[in-house]
């Protein structure tokens, strides 16, 4: 992948995810809806270190040009 293309997946990223960490969830339990937070707010955090890391690794890349 060209570095465009890796620039623009994480910038769709960085707009999309907390898009979706603030839909309001589907379903009525609370106790539910508190373990779909859960889940997706991991997620994010999981995501945003990776992209914290591509970001890294870019820079180390255009580093050795």
């Amino acid at each position: 992948m060209s570095g465009q293309v890796v620039v623009t997946l994480i910038a769709a990223l960085c707009v999309l995810l907390p898009l979706a960490w603030c839909m309001p969830s589907q379903t009525t339990r609370p106790e539910a809806a508190m373990t779909r937070r859960e889940i997706i707010k991991d997620f994010v955090a999981k995501v945003q270190a990776l992209i914290i890391e591509l970001i890294e690794k870019l820079k180390a890349l255009s580093a050795l040009r």
